[in-house]
């Protein structure tokens, strides 16, 4: 997953190790294209959570969505080019080799980065 079990003590979520590493090397690499002072693509932030936790999955799921967002702006994303930040609940089971996952595995705890690409203007 890319939360941790345990929550912070004010009850707010923290990235694994994985989490942590995925989130500031795709920020670092979407700050980077915005050097010179381009605008840069719009980001969306998607957050999930798993089935069956003792907290409000939709309340969670935007908890983490707020924490990814923090940290993006960390690294250099800039605030503006964040559009969207949604936390989703327990309503989309990660799919892998065309399989959703069990509802309640700790790996459908997870965040989504999309980059809106523009069309190119001539």
């Amino acid at each position: 997953p890319m939360f941790k079990d345990k929550l912070d003590p004010e009850k707010k979520p923290i990235l694994t190790e994985r989490g942590l590493t995925s989130l500031r090397t795709v920020g670092w690499l979407i700050a980077r294209y915005n050097m010179d002072g381009g605008k840069g693509s719009d980001i969306e932030i998607n957050s999930y959570t798993e089935k069956g936790r003792e907290d409000d999955p939709w309340k969670m799921s935007m908890k983490q969505a707020t924490l990814v967002f923090e940290e993006l702006v960390k690294v250099g994303v800039m605030e503006p080019q964040i559009i969207k930040i949604a936390g989703l609940g327990d309503t989309t089971p990660l799919i892998i080799n065309n399989t959703p996952l069990e509802p309640d595995n700790k790996r459908n705890r997870r965040f989504e980065i999309l980059i809106r690409t523009k069309p190119e203007s001539h």
